[in-house]
């Protein structure tokens, strides 16, 4: 589905829903899962998704919480991770096994909360890291984040959905003006 708008010189594509192959076989599976990366002005929805993945933006957060009463609001694990190194420094993720010590934690569903807890506060004593604001946030935001807070339930591989958002983006922006 689409929707165009058209000026004297040109016709543009508004918005554009796409549904491919894998999205309708995880349909089947999971329900409805939504994924924003930009936001929405309108649309209209034939039932409640059972979750919602955006980014870390406060106002899809607070959206979401308005309009989706009752869906499960999870933040897309991609966009926090793509900011790690700009976080807490180029050189430490480039230079230290740090970036792997806080991936194996991090995107694993198979740490209980007590060992994921034990292993973060582990790798940001290691890397004298306690100081650091953003991290201190992703901690704090970690049930709505991180995989082993919610492992039973059926997200699987659901959490980078908006990573698949910028991808199909990134293919559809070469079609389109």
């Amino acid at each position: 589905m689409a929707d165009t708008c058209a000026d004297d010189h040109a016709v543009f594509t508004v918005w554009l829903f796409w549904s491919d192959g894998e999205s309708k076989r995880n349909y089947q599976v999971f329900g409805d899962i939504m994924s924003f990366d930009a936001p929405i002005a309108q649309t209209a929805f034939g039932k409640q998704p059972d979750v919602v993945v955006t980014d870390q933006d406060p106002t899809m957060k607070k959206a979401t919480e308005e309009v989706f009463i009752g869906s499960r609001h999870r933040l897309c694990m991609w966009h926090v991770m793509h900011k790690l190194s700009s976080k807490v420094g180029v050189t430490l993720c480039n230079t230290t096994d740090f970036k792997q010590c806080i991936c194996d934690i991090v995107w694993t569903d198979s740490l209980t909360p007590d060992e994921f807890e034990e292993d973060w506060h582990s790798v940001i004593e290691d890397f004298e890291l306690s100081n650091n604001n953003w991290l201190a946030d992703i901690y704090d935001m970690r049930e709505s984040l991180i995989p082993t807070y919610y492992r039973d339930e059926l997200m699987t591989g659901l959490m980078r959905t908006t990573l698949r958002s910028e991808s199909e983006k990134h293919f559809l922006d070469k079609f389109v003006m």
